[in-house]
């Protein structure tokens, strides 16, 4: 029984916390496509972006276009950071 409740307790805390740092990822991609549609040409966004490789070769000013749709600048962002190597 006493070990019961202490899961019931461990569970409704955790979920408390899991809420309190809860992100709104509806809202998350409002802005996003708010952000899109202020950005956007010819139905296009231009991305730019850089970084440092694993053994600190440099690059900088690289520029991808996507769709300018949130769905099509996630993938451009999840890929990128799938591939990353360094800071």
């Amino acid at each position: 029984m006493q070990l019961t409740r202490k899961i019931r307790s461990l569970t409704r805390r955790l979920c408390r916390e899991l809420y309190r740092n809860k992100v709104d990822f509806l809202a998350r991609r409002a802005d996003l496509k708010a952000r899109i549609g202020q950005l956007q040409e010819s139905g296009k966004v231009a991305i730019v972006y850089g970084g440092i490789d694993c053994d600190g070769g440099r690059w900088d000013n690289r520029v991808s276009e996507v769709s300018a749709i949130p769905v099509a600048v996630e993938r451009w962002y999840d890929r990128y950071e799938a591939q990353a190597e360094g800071p």
